[in-house]
This record gives structure tokens, C-alpha cells and sequence, in this order.
């Protein structure tokens, strides 16, 4: 629809991160544990394929988010156990190092977009 009206914008999306990238539950008294993590990235899989699959054919640049919070040393996500409050939270919204890896993620990617496209603004 944007390029509609304007063909020459740029757009980004975004693959989707595993909110739940390392997390396990166990229960008491219960012998299994839930790996949050392998059903995420399961879901999550589903979504991110067409996401990267159609990029070229609707014009559109992928931000790969996914790949960037699985491969980080740090927790990116408000979901997990904290050890300084010792409670367990469910919440999958990144943290502010999270929102901070996505936005500096955005600006590598539009300023190489720039490069290759030879515009320096």
C-alpha cells in the first residue's frame, strides 16, 4: 500500500523475536520441565519464513531481529526468572537493552540501505 503512493519509500519489517529464548518451567512436583524456548521458536518460525521469503517479491527490506536476540550474550526480553526480585515473569516485550539492540539493528541496516543506494542523508 505505501508503495502505491509513494514507490521510491523504503520499507523495513522486521523478523520476530523468541520472547521466550531460554526459558524453561518446572513445576514442583512435577518430573517434566516446559522449554519455552523450543515452542517459541517453533511458532516463531512459522512467522519469520514468509516474512524473509517475500521481501524481494513485495520490495521490502528484512531487519533480522530474530537472528540478532538468539545469538546475544545478554537477556533482551522482560520474560524469565529475575534473580534480584526472585520472581518469574511471562512478559514478552524486549527490555530496554532489547529495545536498544533493535533500534541500533534499524540504523545499521538504513544506513547500509543508504550506502549501497548512494545517499548520504
Amino acid at each position: 500500500e505505501v508503495k502505491k503512493h509513494n514507490p521510491n519509500a523504503v520499507v523495513f519489517i522486521q523478523t520476530i523475536y523468541n520472547p521466550y529464548h531460554n526459558v524453561t518451567i518446572s513445576l514442583s512436583g512435577v518430573d517434566e520441565t516446559l522449554d519455552m524456548s523450543y515452542y517459541g521458536d517453533k511458532a516463531v518460525s512459522r512467522l519469520n519464513e514468509p516474512i524473509k521469503s517475500l521481501a524481494k517479491e513485495n520490495g521490502y527490506e528484512v531487519v533480522a531481529v530474530y537472528e540478532v536476540f538468539q545469538s546475544a550474550k545478554q537477556t533482551l526480553i522482560n520474560a524469565g526468572f529475575d534473580v534480584s526480585s526472585t520472581r518469574f515473569s511471562v512478559d514478552p516485550h524486549p527490555n530496554a537493552m532489547g529495545h536498544q539492540y533493535i533500534a541500533e539493528l534499524y540504523f545499521n541496516v538504513i544506513k547500509q540501505k543508504n550506502v549501497t543506494e548512494g545517499q548520504n542523508d
